[in-house]
């Protein structure tokens, strides 16, 4: 399949407009504004491009060439010389398809380190995944960007950031992380993305069985150790890059003893679940002495976004239709998966060829990837996270987490064409949520509905009134927003505090633009704002709106610095259950808010303790199927 690429521009007017800036003094909160079109054209997907190999006599720059473990890496110089870059430096090695990633082989060659490494398989979409519109790879995509201020100061503090994308799409070539104008403003941190295994890649049960109790793959039990995380590999992954950053950052200027994650929406389940699995003395995946990070900033996270094993069967039984249907013969080993092209492996994630069975309606995977509580990366069921990291994570790292306001609004939109084509509303999954929690379901066939957690519903319904929810359908819409990304933010730092923890909590109430503005302050939004990546779009980049964000990434870099947000005139206060602190952030206001929503607030985090189908994100495959059935019976 041949995708085309837009060229990568990095805009003469920019580079006019940040040389307009003056001397080589740190940047102070004056901002860069650029018209919409400027925007725009700054908005764009490179063209994939190999790093290659620097060999002989031939001649680089060698003040921005960096010794790591696996070879020496020659960044360049962007934004008038006000920033460096490197990209595309592999961080670990994948031996073969559905293994686990190893840290790369020791090299003393000399690569080029100009251009964006691959992107994971995914499904390309136009409608929020630029990333998707690059050159993908197989088992050569894991890869991260580091960018800083082009001096030489040592012991900086290092950012690394993990994007979201559902656990299947997304990529550092998405325009939305953009490092350059966080390594323009901030030169005395290092800043990092990374990469980490997309839908199948990084998510596929090999240790099914089938009806009689046995393996299907033959293979399976021999080498039970080395596919036993086939689950969690993004997670593994991710943990691969964090030992890569630990050995290595010091040569571009980093300090190994001032690290911070950062994640947003996928990014943010994988940063909160490093942090469980860190903090958990009996979770081997990360070694007690490694001190991988020190600050986690998670951004629409959460320990709810996990899957139980059984239901990522469907993924692998798809694969394995895929694989009889085209070649004849049923795959019998997981050496014949690893064995597929990698074009096959596409067309299957992609969608169906037209001559493929009837049997075979679906267009594109349509099972739900993500991480799963598979007993070996993670713990095997839903309470026990929960109870572990209830436990466990206390004052060890400090956290800064958050949520935008109306998180499930962005959905409306995303979502549209799905209701459609199901024939049934965004009301109708709302109604669906409150029936997820208060009934027996697929995927809680077991549910035990408290009579303390049908109180504090009540509780949570009528606060919602009190704050102006004046119907019903509003009032369920919010319970979805909070039941899937909202309160769980607020949840794991009400447990973070209870343990000693120094935890920020922040709303972000800035609403998106354009055609977008019907989702509200909806998921992601926050994004754009704090890598001051606008588009002229969704998030226009007004004089307004570039304030904010310059203010919000302030906070946000203090806090990876000296791990506290608070900014020069702004205190921003550390937030438990019984103070409520969260900071709203706006164009029209920025106020660290005592009691915020507290009562409302704190209602739904008893409901999590309360009742397990609250204490798992409402899947979209269910929701969806349940929002049918409700839509008929009306």
């Amino acid at each position: 399949m041949k995708l085309k690429f837009k060229p990568l521009i990095l805009g003469i007017a920019t580079t006019l407009l940040l040389a307009s800036c003056g001397n080589d003094k740190k940047p102070g909160l004056e901002a860069i504004y650029r018209s919409k079109e400027e925007w725009k054209e700054r908005w764009s997907v490179p063209v994939y491009h190999e790093n290659k190999e620097i060999k002989g006599m031939a001649s680089y720059d060698h003040s921005l060439a960096v010794k790591c473990t696996n070879g020496t890496f020659v960044g360049q110089r962007l934004e008038n010389n006000k920033i460096k870059t490197w990209r595309g430096i592999p961080f670990a090695k994948i031996d073969a398809r559905f293994e686990k990633a190893k840290q790369p082989d020791a090299s003393d060659k000399v690569y080029e380190a100009l251009y964006f490494g691959k992107s994971c398989l995914q499904q390309p979409n136009s409608e929020s995944e630029p990333a998707s519109f690059y050159q993908m790879g197989d088992l050569d995509t894991l890869t991260l960007v580091i960018a800083t201020g082009n001096n030489t100061n040592a012991n900086k503090p290092v950012f690394v950031y993990m994007h979201g994308g559902a656990y299947s799409c997304g990529g550092t070539t998405d325009p939305a992380y953009d490092l350059r104008n966080l390594a323009y403003y901030y030169p005395d941190v290092i800043f990092v993305d990374m990469t980490y295994r997309l839908g199948i890649q990084g998510h596929i049960d090999l240790g099914i069985k089938d009806e009689f109790g046995d393996y299907i793959f033959s293979d399976y039990e021999e080498n039970e150790a080395k596919y036993n995380a086939s689950n969690n590999l993004a997670i593994l992954d991710a943990i691969e890059s964090l030992r890569w950053v630990k050995q290595n950052i010091a040569g571009f200027g980093g300090d190994v003893n001032n690290i911070t994650i950062g994640g947003e929406s996928a990014g943010g389940g994988l940063v909160s679940s490093l942090l469980m699995i860190a903090s958990d003395p009996n979770n081997n995946n990360i070694s007690k002495d490694e001190k991988l990070f020190h600050k986690v900033f998670s951004m629409s996270g959460g320990i709810n976004q996990y899957g139980k094993v059984r239901d990522n069967d469907v993924l692998t039984k798809q694969l394995l239709e895929y694989y009889e249907w085209k070649y004849g013969s049923p795959a019998d080993s997981i050496e014949d998966i690893q064995e597929m092209p990698f074009e096959d492996l596409f067309e299957f994630w992609n969608g169906s060829p037209n001559d493929a069975p009837k049997k075979w309606e679906k267009k594109g995977c349509d099972a739900t990837c993500g991480n799963y509580l598979d007993g070996v990366v993670l713990p095997d069921n839903i309470d026990e996270a929960y109870r572990i990291y209830n436990k466990y994570v206390d004052g060890t790292y400090k956290v800064l987490q958050g949520a935008t306001t109306n998180e499930y609004d962005y959905f409306k939109k995303v979502f549209k064409d799905t209701y459609e084509a199901g024939q049934f509303t965004h009301e109708d999954c709302c109604l669906a949520t409150l029936k997820y929690l208060t009934e027996p379901s697929e995927a809680y066939p077991d549910l035990e509905v408290t009579p303390e957690f049908l109180a504090d519903l009540d509780l949570y319904f009528e606060e919602l009134k009190r704050e102006g929810f004046d119907t019903e359908a509003k009032r369920l819409n919010e319970l979805l927003s909070d039941q899937f990304l909202q309160t769980i933010n607020y949840y794991m730092a009400q447990k973070q505090a209870a343990n000693g923890g120094k935890t920020y909590c922040y709303a972000f109430g800035q609403p998106y633009d354009g055609e977008y503005s019907v989702c509200k302050a909806g998921h992601a939004v926050d994004v754009y704002y704090f890598f001051g990546s606008f588009n002229g779009g969704k998030a226009e980049g007004t004089k307004a709106q570039v304030d904010l964000s310059r203010k919000y990434q302030e906070m946000a870099v203090n806090f990876i610095k000296n791990g506290t947000p608070s900014m020069d005139g702004f205190k921003w206060e550390e937030y438990n259950k019984e103070n409520g602190y969260i900071t709203y952030l706006s164009v029209d206001r920025l106020e660290c808010v005592k009691g915020y929503n507290k009562d409302r607030i704190n209602a739904a985090c008893r409901m999590y303790d309360e009742n397990e189908a609250m204490r798992t994100a409402f899947g979209w495959s269910l929701m969806f199927k349940m929002a049918k059935a409700i839509h008929k019976e009306n």
